[in-house]
């Protein structure tokens, strides 16, 4: 068996990468959909002894072209003789150009077994073109940035091969110099997709520590022919970006690529550059999305209309707000506050009692709002215990037969409810029980401390599962609606 060293070019346009997808469920099969599967593909037309496994010196996505780069294969031939490295590149050639493939193999050599593409390689360079626009229209200003590429000229051979940009504010001075700010060894744990980490290796706190050793920014020149390369040349400044290291983190170039670009373009400045290098998080690219985001609304505000606002205080008080495109949000009165008729607010008032409560045990455990706590409901529904959740005992006489209790508890979603409410709650619930009698558990309205207590009692002592106690409770009183932190509570008590 002999090992050989191909160098490759390709066009990534259609492929989905260079990688082939091994899926270890299902039956092995071809991939090609990538670089790396069409090349074993027109490997086979060799037919070696062996089983066909290519090794790549790199990664590279969807869309992204080589220009130059290696890939190593072992093949054993029938007679144990190597095969002529001229005859693998050209039937190679030829069998890649009959399935109409993009793939041109540059050359081929022997190399000594313990030869590794990836690990031997000294060096790896991207390459990314840039087309600014020279002069963008008054009325190109005011359209959308996606309608921009669309309405300007862009030569069709540039097409999947360069990127353009239109803006009236390019700064090629600011891009040479935020690029200095990347060279050398920094931690470009910010500029890394977390897709991938998934190996030990990746969480090792060295694993996104690389060295850029250049960052090259210099003219360029369209690929366009004929009369579109004129037109090209008068309406874009081309730019070539070389970026070169020994090795590179997922993403971490063509991020590093945005970042200069929004700089140039005066969408962040080199403040959140120096922020991003100096601490490294993935959640730092999120932020740089959202200062770009940010920048984007702000400057397209001076585009706004100006609209007048009456704003209903809940008190029924009216005042007017002005917003201004040029000097930003300005309000206005109309004299004091004009006070609408009687019983009438800026929202609506629920004048109905809520006093008919839901059994959601029979005979035995209600739930209602403190509007159900009556005498006469004690003695139509006969309750023998009261549970008051987060409110004091309504003002109501009863029959002294009747236990209450006061549990203070506050409708927000940090107040502990596992520690300190469900275990009294729960406790007196079952006191209940014990002597045979009916016990009501109301809060202010019935929505959501009392709810939630129930539901934890039906989890704990009805061995309930909390999406079955949920809908249970919600099945009798479909009004109740837990805040998100005792929902989220009620979840772990049900694990645990």
């Amino acid at each position: 068996m002999h090992r050989y060293l191909l160098n490759i070019s390709y066009i990534g346009t259609n492929f989905r990468g260079i990688q082939k997808t091994i899926n270890k469920l299902e039956e092995a099969r071809l991939d090609t959909n990538s670089i790396q599967g069409c090349l074993e593909l027109a490997l086979r037309v060799f037919r070696p002894k062996n089983e066909i496994q290519t090794v790549l010196s790199s990664r590279t996505d969807a869309g992204v072209h080589a220009l130059h780069s290696t890939v190593h294969v072992d093949l054993e031939r029938s007679d144990g003789k190597p095969y002529d490295t001229s005859t693998l590149t050209g039937v190679l050639n030829r069998t890649l150009d009959k399935h109409k493939l993009p793939i041109r193999i540059l050359s081929s050599q022997r190399v000594v077994d313990t030869f590794h593409c990836r690990y031997h390689a000294t060096g790896r360079t991207y390459l990314y073109r840039v087309a600014v626009a020279k002069s963008v229209s008054e009325a190109s200003k005011g359209s959308s940035l996606k309608n921009k590429g669309y309405e300007s000229f862009v030569p069709v051979e540039e097409i999947d091969r360069c990127y353009f940009l239109h803006c009236d504010n390019f700064d090629v001075e600011r891009l040479h110099g935020a690029a200095r700010m990347f060279l050398g060894l920094h931690d470009f744990r910010t500029f890394m997709s977390v897709s991938r980490q998934k190996s030990p290796s990746r969480d090792h706190p060295m694993f996104t520590v690389r060295k850029i050793d250049e960052i090259n920014i210099r003219p360029g020149q369209t690929l366009a022919l004929g009369p579109n390369a004129k037109l090209a040349t008068q309406t874009y400044d081309y730019w070539d970006i070389e970026i070169k290291a020994k090795s590179f983190l997922y993403k971490q170039v063509r991020r590093i690529v945005g970042t200069l670009l929004a700089l140039a373009n005066s969408r962040i400045d080199e403040r959140c550059i120096y922020q991003m290098l100096t601490i490294p998080s993935k959640h730092n690219w999120d932020s740089l999305n959202i200062m770009i985001l940010l920048y984007e609304l702000q400057k397209r505000m001076a585009n706004l209309r100006p609209t007048t606002t009456i704003v209903t205080t809940p008190t029924g008080a009216r005042y007017m707000e002005r917003r201004r495109s040029s000097s930003g949000e300005e309000k206005e009165t109309n004299g004091s506050p004009v006070q609408l008729e009687a019983r009438q607010y800026g929202f609506v008032v629920d004048t109905k009692p809520d006093t008919v409560p839901a059994c959601i045990l029979s005979e035995f455990l209600y739930l209602g709002s403190q509007d159900a706590v009556s005498a006469e409901n004690v003695l139509k529904y006969k309750w023998t215990h009261i549970l008051s959740v987060g409110i004091e005992m309504p003002s109501v006489e009863l029959p002294p037969t009747v236990k209450c209790k006061h549990l203070p508890c506050l409708d927000l979603p940090e107040t502990d409810l596992l520690h300190y409410v469900l275990p009294v709650a729960i406790d007196f619930i079952e006191e209940a029980h014990s002597v045979k009698g009916c016990v009501l558990v109301h809060c202010n309205a019935g929505v959501s401390r009392s709810a939630s207590v129930v539901i934890g009692y039906l989890m704990q002592r009805r061995d309930m599962r909390f999406e079955e106690a949920y809908n249970l409770v919600k099945s009798w009183r479909p009004c109740i609606q837990p805040n998100a932190g005792f929902i989220q509570q009620l979840k772990k008590f049900h694990k645990k």
